[in-house]
């Protein structure tokens, strides 16, 4: 295998993985950002008025809201910190990209 061959080759494993991992770090994203409006809406919520979540096809009444929100906040914080990391990843992922490009476009 040539040089470019090899070039070429990195490049290519290193926009596979940074296509992968964008699309993961949008899906997480997502799901923080309902979390949180979900947290959002929970907190303003009337203590009077039910709560309901959803389990498979039906909705349920919550019996205790104050787990729910803790259930939801523990969610939310693991969430973030997996997202944080694949932010980390795909920085790193554009670095080696960036400098594959260059490497080739150099040889």
């Amino acid at each position: 295998m040539s040089d470019d061959e090899d070039i070429r080759s990195g490049l290519e494993r290193t926009v596979a993985e940074y296509q992968m991992v964008s699309q993961q770090k949008a899906a997480i994203t997502a799901q923080a950002n309902e979390l949180r409006n979900t947290l959002e809406h929970l907190k303003s919520q009337d203590e009077n008025r039910p709560v309901f979540q959803q389990v498979g096809p039906i909705l349920v009444e919550v019996e205790d809201v104050a787990l729910l929100l803790g259930e939801l906040t523990e969610s939310l914080e693991k969430i973030a910190v997996h997202e944080t990391r694949l932010g980390v990843r795909e920085g790193e992922l554009k670095s080696t990209y960036e400098q594959a490009v260059k490497q080739f476009e150099d040889a």
